[in-house]
């Protein structure tokens, strides 16, 4: 049989889901996927303040769903009103303290140091599993993965307390749809640059002028691709 391991914290009786957070529990499963990992990077994350470009989301939205393009190209999208609270109370939670994983083959004498090691185990994953006695121990899963799902939210979903998997044809399904739009304004419509402006506005937003000129020049310099595709039918 294979051995399963759980993380958890010590010092304050903590503990993650793995299967919720889109892993198995055997030590090799959890590396090769990515949700066990992303969620110690935001429990271990010594942040206290967004300072600098790539930080997570704490009191402004640069990377949710919420921040749509072009509209907010150069700004962050509208932020959740309860989603500071979630960032504030989970990023960093584990920092400094006391984490390890533990198997579910541990003995007692592992580490003594840290304690019942095989107790711990049992107690954490009655609290994940919401049967037994849990001796004060808490499954914090569902803001971890609330965190992730909103930084990563062209990668994952969040539903029912869990990371769900965005197919990568979903996402080039939309980049179709945007290029289908584009095309059949050029080349069917015969649309000037203002006119795709103006539609661009009532369809998506307000552009971003450099960036939907980018688009323009694109699908304009490269007929043989974008005339084939003007016309056709999209998924939305």
């Amino acid at each position: 049989m294979g051995q399963y391991w759980t993380y958890v914290n010590l010092d304050k009786k903590e503990c993650i889901n793995n299967y919720a957070l889109g892993s198995g529990a055997k030590l090799w499963e959890q590396l090769a996927n990515q949700g066990p990992g992303a969620a110690l990077i935001v429990l271990l994350a010594g942040m206290t303040s967004r300072r600098g470009g790539g930080d997570f989301d704490m009191d402004k939205n640069w990377h949710g769903p919420e921040r749509t393009f072009p509209e907010h190209n150069c700004s962050p999208g509208q932020m959740p009103d309860n989603y500071p609270l979630v960032a504030g109370c989970t990023i960093g939670r584990w920092a400094g303290d006391r984490i390890i994983a533990i198997g579910d083959y541990a003995k007692p004498d592992d580490y003594p140091e840290l304690g019942d090691l095989p107790a711990i185990y049992e107690y954490a994953n009655c609290a994940i599993y919401g049967k037994g006695k849990t001796n004060g121990w808490k499954d914090i899963t569902p803001q971890v993965v609330a965190v992730i799902a909103h930084e990563l939210n062209d990668r994952y979903t969040y539903e029912d307390g869990k990371l769900k998997y965005i197919p990568e044809e979903t996402k080039m399904s939309k980049m179709k749809d945007f290029g289908i739009w584009l095309a059949t304004l050029i080349y069917v419509k015969k649309a000037n640059n203002d006119e795709i402006r103006r539609d661009f506005a009532l369809t998506y937003g307000e552009p971003s002028d450099e960036w939907l000129n980018t688009q323009i020049v694109a699908v304009r310099g490269n007929p043989s691709i974008y005339q084939d595709l003007a016309g056709k039918p999209t998924n939305g």
